[in-house]
């Protein structure tokens, strides 16, 4: 076999065509040249299109086992994870919408990537906007001759790669809130470090938008009874879910440990200024008497005692003393200090 470049070095064709293969039913493939060869050399077909290009509505809108419902779907612009039936009928097919995490060059990886399918018994076409590389994995295994020998088969090998990547990701967080509240004993709620939890927590939070809804989509798709899952079939695409499901666990605890995080240093950053008003007001108690005799002793008016006695400086330098020591007793007798 003639080596092929990778998917994501491909370019996409007049309608968008990226690539596409006929599988037999143990896996093995025939590469598609483009996607207007109707003649079928094998069990089912997998056509992969260029989300983005001109082309690819127009033929999408040519296939005539289409929805035109679904067409729209799989072209929209802003999507959330879900999946939906053309018709109650199950041999009829349907639409799955998935995030995948971005690990695109320069990508920000919790900026999720939407891929959309369009699944029957006989095909399954898929379209991406920007490269997702569990559909690369998949393309991989098909060059090397032996990929998913079915349908539901390719969805639990594409839900394995998706999920495999947002865990990875997801341990990432774990191990940066990990550093976070190593720091948080160390550092005691400095800028920096609240600054590095609000980074975090914004990560957070578009990922677990995402996942919450496409495990709610596959659980759906779980239990649609249709024409292109056998009963073993669909408890493979289960096991393969319910790591979503798992996935979706660990963002809600990094969510609530991230949340007690933000609670702690907002505590501390509370403490340290209730801890310096009470030193202000302390100052402030110990040189009120203070201020009150020097102020008492500088008003320009005839009659201020002292105001000849050359010893009366010090004299009242020593009251000043004397009170400032009798304030600080009291406050120790009453606990204030």
């Amino acid at each position: 076999m003639s080596a092929q470049p990778p998917i994501g070095q491909v370019p996409a064709d007049d309608d968008g065509f990226i690539i596409g293969y006929d599988i037999g039913p143990d896996g093995s493939a025939t590469r598609l040249n483009n996607s207007h060869d109707l003649t079928r050399n094998g069990h089912w077909r997998w056509l992969h299109f260029d989300r983005g290009h001109n082309g690819t509505a127009s033929r999408l809108r040519s296939f005539g086992f289409f929805d035109p419902r679904a067409v729209d779907v799989l072209l929209s612009p802003e999507t959330r994870p879900s999946y939906l039936r053309d018709s109650d009928d199950p041999s009829d097919g349907a639409t799955l919408i998935l995030r995948g995490v971005n690990l695109n060059p320069g990508a920000a990886v919790h900026e999720m990537i939407s891929l959309r399918l369009f699944i029957d018994c006989s095909t399954i076409i898929t379209l991406r906007k920007d490269r997702i590389f569990a559909i690369n994995d998949i393309a991989e295994a098909f060059s090397n001759g032996k990929g998913p020998e079915s349908p539901a088969i390719f969805i639990k090998h594409l839900v394995d790669g998706l999920t495999s990547r947002i865990t990875d990701t997801v341990r990432t967080f774990e191990d940066d809130l990990d550093s976070l509240e190593e720091r948080m004993t160390m550092e005691d709620g400095s800028d920096s470090l609240r600054e590095n939890l609000l980074q975090l927590r914004r990560r957070i939070i578009p990922l677990r938008r995402y996942v919450m809804p496409q495990r709610d989509a596959l659980h759906v798709l779980m239990q649609d009874h249709n024409s292109w899952t056998t009963p073993e079939e669909n408890d493979r695409m289960q096991r393969a879910a319910a790591e979503t499901t798992r996935i979706v666990e660990a963002l809600d605890a990094l969510r609530e440990r991230a949340g007690l995080l933000q609670e702690q240093i907002a505590s501390e950053i509370a403490e340290r200024m209730n801890r310096n008003t009470y030193a202000l007001s302390i100052v402030a108690a110990i040189f009120l008497p203070l201020g009150f005799i020097t102020g008492l002793l500088g008003i320009n008016v005839d009659g201020v005692p002292g105001t000849n006695t050359p010893w009366a400086f010090w004299a009242v330098v020593i009251g000043c003393f004397v009170s400032a020591g009798l304030v600080w007793a009291l406050m120790r007798r009453t606990r204030l200090l």
